[in-house]
């Protein structure tokens, strides 16, 4: 009884650290703001915890660990090294670590966590609903500002941000696709329309780059054969056509502007700018970065490099929008090959431990798409939602 009362409880703190935003909006508690930083700190608790009382590491921190470390000396060898960056590192494994933390609690019984998913799901929708029907309104409430993409406003839901409302759906589409392995190619279409209709009202553009890859999964998941390549070549066809037709939209105008502006340091795109300049410091300081809390992170605002580099840090600038720039500028090559390890030995992992492989290759696709635009690995909502949902088995695992 007491670890259904224990896992009950760390799901109500799961919960309300997901909704910190609009709880501190609403009932104005700013501590619930720092709740995921709790919850990073009882996530390395909890993993020593468990070495002392199991006397070995959990499943995968072996992999986290000698990343840290990596890091760590990437980080004393770069030109920059301060207290900060020890605390960045952990910030940069948020992820990897709260994904850990999870598994050791819910890994043979997540029945709880599972239904702590659909609750979201449920908060989530009914957050979408309230703002369309309030529409501004929903917005000055929350004290959100007010912007329009394509002529729509952006929702912001509950999670009082269009891009953590936006993957929230993309993770709910994907589960709805690849979790239980019946589903019809009906369901999947009917399901990406309406994946479709909810990124245009929230404006986001990176999850759509994932509709094309969910259909290429969901057919070689679904055919063998003939079939299988015959189903390859007409969807090709047909998303080539699609893509065509919307030349002349203001989405797809855009996302080219965006594209070629990443190109260009003089664009005024903050994105292109924060990307362009974190490729120049990998190149200077190759094969490592600039150091941990030294560009595009949390800890960084204060870092001389911006100097360098003529960014003003302390303004408007979306420094730390983009996981992959922020890794690269700090980390450099190295960085990024160390990431990518973390993230395809989790994804051995878990293939070998269930029978939905197909759900979490689409997850560790997403993490690398959205890490382009959004901090997935250390922002707290995304990197604790991202954990929740790489924790859902299908069946318990059992100990080994």
């Amino acid at each position: 009884m007491y670890r259904i009362i224990f896992k009950s409880f760390f799901c109500v703190l799961l919960i309300i650290t997901l909704f910190s935003n609009i709880i501190d909006n609403i009932i104005g508690i700013d501590i619930v703001k720092f709740f995921d930083e709790f919850l990073l700190f009882l996530s390395i608790f909890s993993i020593v915890f468990y070495f002392f009382i199991k006397l070995k590491f959990p499943d995968y921190f072996k992999n986290v660990f000698l990343v840290f470390i990596s890091l760590l000396f990437i980080s004393f060898l770069s030109p920059i090294f301060t207290k900060e960056s020890v605390f960045q590192i952990f910030i940069h494994l948020k992820f990897f670590l709260f994904f850990i933390f999870i598994r050791i609690f819910f890994k043979r019984d997540n029945y709880i966590l599972k239904y702590t998913f659909y609750f979201i799901i449920f908060l989530t929708l009914l957050g979408l609903f309230l703002n369309l029907i309030f529409k501004e309104e929903f917005n000055y409430f929350l004290d959100y500002d007010i912007r329009y993409r394509n002529g729509l406003l952006r929702m912001i839901g509950f999670q009082v941000s269009p891009n953590n409302l936006g993957l929230t759906f993309m993770l709910i589409y994907l589960y709805a696709i690849f979790y239980n392995n019946k589903k019809s190619f009906l369901f999947l279409h009917i399901s990406t329309v309406l994946f479709i209709i909810v990124n245009l009202l929230i404006g986001i553009r990176t999850s759509l780059i994932l509709i094309p890859i969910v259909y290429f999964l969901f057919t070689k998941k679904l055919y063998s054969g003939f079939l299988k390549y015959f189903t390859y070549f007409s969807l090709a066809i047909l998303f080539s056509f699609l893509i065509f037709s919307s030349q002349n939209t203001d989405i797809f105008k855009r996302t080219v502007n965006n594209i070629i502006d990443t190109q260009n340091l003089n664009s005024g795109y903050a994105r292109g700018l924060i990307m362009l300049n974190a490729l120049k410091l990998s190149v200077t300081n190759f094969p490592i970065g600039s150091g941990s809390a030294t560009y595009g992170t949390m800890l960084s605002k204060e870092s001389p490099i911006y100097k360098q580099l003529n960014i003003n840090a302390n303004g408007n600038l979306p420094i730390y929008d983009s996981n992959f720039s922020s890794i690269l500028g700090e980390f450099g090559f190295l960085g990024i090959l160390l990431f990518i390890y973390l993230i395809v030995s989790l994804n051995k992992i878990l293939k070998h431990e269930t029978k939905i492989p197909y759900y979490y290759l689409s997850l560790i696709i997403t993490i690398f798409i959205f890490s382009i635009t959004n901090p997935v690995l250390m922002n707290g909502y995304q990197a604790l939602l991202l954990a929740v949902v790489f924790n859902l088995y299908q069946n318990n695992i059992s100990s080994k």
